[in-house]
């Protein structure tokens, strides 16, 4: 299962056959939740730093090494 399986199965046969009042419990499956805009970590690969330092319209450097953008990340993560 992947979170488009998921989401399809939800959407298109879960939701419109199940009764009115009823309840839905979700376990922690990865599937089941997904963190959009995921705020890089130090692990984050250079090249996902800058999209996201981009993405947010935070100016940087292209030459400006890893270390360096992990900070501007700190700096601005919410």
């Amino acid at each position: 299962m992947n979170r488009e399986s998921f989401t399809r199965w939800l959407t298109e046969k879960l939701l419109p056959n199940i009764p009115a009042n009823s309840v839905i419990v979700f376990d922690n499956a990865p599937y089941h939740s997904v963190q959009e805009d995921k705020t890089p970590t130090k692990s984050s690969s250079k090249k996902d730093i800058m999209a996201w330092l981009t993405k947010k319209g935070i100016n940087h450097e292209a030459t400006a090494r890893k270390f360096d953008l992990f900070d501007l990340v700190l700096l601005h993560k919410p």
